[in-house]
């Protein structure tokens, strides 16, 4: 079985409602001396330098490409197989009792499997089949020249068979016997015969059956062909493994059989457990499992069958999936064993004990371990769940994290300790897979925490008491497609995946539905616009995409548009900037206009698109990550300040003072210490006279997004001078004067002059319409002012959004500049650009800022 991209994972133990850890740890060791010291985990793990803490543990880890495990004889040990290439492939010893990597083979990894006495164990190499002693992992004899992939023991332990249709004597190294090439083969019990599945004949062509040799002469017994049953796009059905009962009576086969259904969104196999006697190969016995992902595997000894099941109730195109085992072999139906129930994605590879007891499931970048008689994982302290969500709670000493069974842990970011926990399901075995979240949005403040299940709808979590606050249940959950706090975290805003729908919004609190037109009731979608899987708490923004490859980006509260972006990618907090890893961006760009900013220092071709850039709160450093580390850059130069050597990084964030960074990659989350940084700070302008202010001014208007960013920082450098300087030229803005002269024409006694200033304000196009409609609520208002404002409305109404002018743009600029410096005085020209009547995008921008100096208390 293959697996999706792992992401994060946790390790905690299975709760129900808010739980703390109650086992205890293990000691750490001591030191060795104060330069050789390591420092380590919970667990005892050593950390990489400069690392803090580790959320999780690094025992039973598969994260190095690890597709297969085979265990010893006697259970103590797990061999598991590196994904094979041309350049790096081995066999990681892991030891079961502590989960440690106790050893490795380097050489071969493809596939293994010991001899019954478990004295031996055959490993295969692209080029030939080594024989080792599992105690000192040393070769007992020479290789066998055989490039194969798949092999079985014969039970005497005196003859190994090949896929390639090859059987070697052992250990005299010859050739005895040859067979028809396969791609899995099983010896009977007494191992008089072999059953191999075939896909192919003697001249290439497709077949798929199970056939049986006499291992005496290897002439064939028979051949069974899959049962009947085709796909809409031309598959057949095929057998996906072999193997043979117990008491040898019967060959046991996996069959695949595709869905014939023309119909099906996404393209489905069935699978089939078939009993064939040994006798003649006739089926005597047929049972369907359902609806399967992948195919399935046989323990050993043919007592267990273990397949991945699609989950019911979940979206197909979601492709969510669960481990099921079967006791294959009585004489009723399969008795089934629910193993690893509520898989969110489909595991890399599953592998039973030589006993079939325990069932090893390689998925997630980790290893983790079933008991198939009582059906619950062993080892729960080293079996973490794949994360899809990890944030810092705002008082950077805590990390929320959220997996995908609907498990909420709240960890100490200086400890690594999980100091609570939750269960969003209600119960972590819950059999309804629909309750589980597939997508999260923590409130500003870390005070709530909304989450979107498949079949509830939206639920809101108190993360402070633990507990379900409210939920909202929609008659189709699976039309939301997004989940806003705003700014200040007193309301939710509920977004559904159509343009023609509705957003809804409700008090973040308490659930209560806001009334219709009240400032921050529904709001009709933009039509004719694809609402994005994109937005963000801090600034409250969504993102729309065009037919014309533009990208609108529009207020989440009143549906206003703020900007019209050539690209789109994670905007920084302060929503001025936005950071695209494609080529054709290789640098950081202004949300506003979509130029390009200061490059930085980092090669864009080896990041991670799927892994989000972690912004510090004041946005002056970023955190990125490649495909081998985590690179520490700051904004103001492009310089890079820290590189933290840790592979495959999936998620990040930076704590708002800068300090921690947390950064997850297969399975567990590491924090480090940035202490140690030289952190940038505010350019200093050249003076605060009136002639340097004004030359930093014109240069915030100019078309160079970089020229105009760093008089936007060297502005907020110079601190209290310029919040007055920018609020003198707010003030004397000649565009506001122009558009009032123009209403007041409205009523002008020329004709003339009343079409020019009507035609004045329909170019203006939004930035009129807070004008004209406190024109329309004057009671003096002539009916000629009344008729032409209502027709330019209307034409403002239909007409498409114009590109943002640079007037404009700098004045989007100048609230950036005054959200830096911070201050009463700062807030308070904030305010008034909010609550004049300029362009609605520079209402909208203040008012966002605004919210944000408030909730990080730097308005004071």
């Amino acid at each position: 079985m293959r697996g999706a991209i792992a992401i994060l994972a946790l390790a905690a133990a299975i709760s129900v409602g808010c739980t703390r850890p109650a086992q205890p740890l293990p000691a750490q060791s001591p030191s060795r001396g104060a330069e050789s010291a390591e420092k380590l985990d919970l667990y005892g793990d050593p950390l990489p330098r400069g690392a803090i803490c580790r959320f999780g543990a690094v025992r039973f880890d598969v994260s190095r490409d690890y597709n297969d495990a085979v265990f010893l004889p006697d259970g103590t040990k797990v061999l598991l197989m590196r994904k094979y290439d041309s350049s790096c492939n081995g066999i990681g010893i892991c030891d079961m009792k502590t989960g440690r990597m106790t050893g490795v083979i380097k050489g071969c990894g493809r596939h293994c499997a010991f001899s019954a006495d478990g004295r031996t164990l055959a490993a295969l190499s692209r080029e030939s089949c080594r024989l080792l002693d599992p105690a000192t992992c040393e070769d007992v004899c020479d290789p066998l020249p055989v490039g194969a992939s798949r092999l079985a023991w014969r039970p005497d332990g005196k003859a190994i068979a090949f896929d390639t249709g090859t059987v070697w004597s052992f250990p005299g190294g010859e050739r005895i016997g040859t067979f028809a090439r396969c791609s899995r083969l099983a010896f009977s019990p007494d191992g008089s015969r072999l059953a191999a599945m075939i896909t192919r004949d003697a001249n290439g062509h497709d077949q798929h059956s199970v056939r049986l040799y006499d291992t005496v002469n290897w002439r064939i017994l028979w051949d069974t062909p899959a049962p009947a049953g085709a796909g809409p796009g031309g598959d057949r059905s095929r057998y996906s493994d072999v193997a043979f009962s117990p008491d040898g009576k019967y060959a046991l086969a996996a069959a695949r059989i595709p869905n014939n259904r023309n119909d099906n969104p996404v393209y489905q196999w069935h699978t089939r457990l078939v009993y064939l006697d040994a006798r003649n190969g006739d089926q005597t016995r047929a049972f369907e499992l359902g609806q399967s992902s992948s195919s399935g595997l046989f323990s050993g000894d043919g007592r267990f069958f273990a397949y991945e099941e699609f989950l019911p109730g979940v979206p197909r195109w979601f492709r969510a999936t669960r481990l099921l085992a079967l006791e294959a072999c009585p004489t009723g139906p399969p008795r089934p064993i629910r193993i690893g129930d509520n898989f969110p994605h489909r595991s890399s590879d599953v592998a039973f004990s030589a006993d079939g007891r325990i069932l090893a499931n390689l998925a997630d970048g980790r290893c983790s371990f079933w008991d198939t008689s009582a059906g619950r994982v062993l080892h729960p302290e080293f079996s973490p769940r794949k994360l899809f969500y990890a944030r810092f709670l705002p008082d950077g000493r805590r990390a929320l994290t959220v997996d995908l069974r609907g498990k909420v842990s709240i960890w100490d970011a200086t400890t690594g300790r999980d100091v609570a926990s939750f269960v969003i399901a209600g119960r972590e075995d819950e059999e309804n897979t629909g309750r589980q979240p597939r997508f999260c949005r923590l409130s500003p403040d870390g005070r709530l925490l909304a989450v979107l299940t498949w079949s509830r709808g939206a639920e809101v979590w108190d993360v402070r008491e633990c507990k379900l606050a409210w939920r909202c249940e929609p008659a189709d959950p699976n039309r939301i497609k997004q989940l806003l706090f705003s700014p200040d975290g007193g309301t939710l805003t509920v977004y559904r995946s159509y343009s023609t729908e509705k957003c809804t919004r409700w008090r973040a609190d308490t659930g209560q539905a806001l009334p219709p037109g009240s400032p921050t009731a529904s709001q009709p979608a933009p039509a004719n616009r694809q609402l994005l899987w994109w937005a963000d708490a801090d600034h409250g923004l969504l993102a729309y995409y065009q037919d014309s490859g533009k990208y609108d980006i529009v207020d989440a509260q009143t549906g206003l548009l703020v900007c019209r972006a050539p690209i789109m990618g994670t905007v920084s907090p302060t929503g001025d900037m936005m950071i695209n890893p494609d080529a054709s961006q290789p640098c950081p760009t202004e949300t506003w206009t979509g130029l390009p900013l200061r490059a930085l220092d980092f090669d864009f071709r080896g990041i991670h698109n799927s892994t989000r850039p972690a912004y510090s709160a004041d946005c002056m450093v970023v955190a990125l990550a490649s495909s081998k580390d985590v690179h520490i850059m700051d904004l103001t130069t492009g310089r890079m300040l820290k590189v933290l050597p840790f592979a495959n990084i999936r998620s990040m964030d930076l704590a708002p003072d800068r300090r921690l960074l947390t950064a997850g990659s297969n399975g567990i989350c590491m924090v480090w210490d940035l202490s140690d940084i030289d952190w940038p700070s505010l350019p200093r302008p050249a003076g605060t006279d009136r002639a340097s202010m004004e030359a930093l001014w014109r240069d915030l208007g100019s078309a160079s997004a970089a020229t105009a960013q760093d008089a936007c920082l060297r502005l907020a450098g110079a601190g209290a001078p310029a919040v007055g300087f920018i609020m003198e030229q707010v003030r004397s803005d000649p565009a506001e004067r122009r558009l009032a002269e123009a209403i007041r024409q409205l009523n002008d006694d020329e004709w003339k002059t009343r079409n020019q200033a009507t035609q004045t304000l329909r170019e203006a196009g939004p930035a009129a319409r807070a004008m004209l409609l406190a024109l329309l609520a004057q009671p003096n208002a002539s009916l000629e002012q009344r008729v032409r404002a209502e027709i330019i409305l209307e034409a403002i109404q239909a007409a498409p959004p114009l590109p943002v002018s640079l007037d404009t743009v700098r004045l989007l600029r100048a609230t950036t500049a005054l959200e830096r410096i911070g201050g009463a005085a700062a807030a308070k020209g904030l305010d008034q650009l909010a609550d004049q009547p300029h362009q609605p995008p520079v209402n909208t921008v203040a008012r966002l800022a605004r919210h944000r100096l408030r909730a990080h208390g730097r308005d004071k």
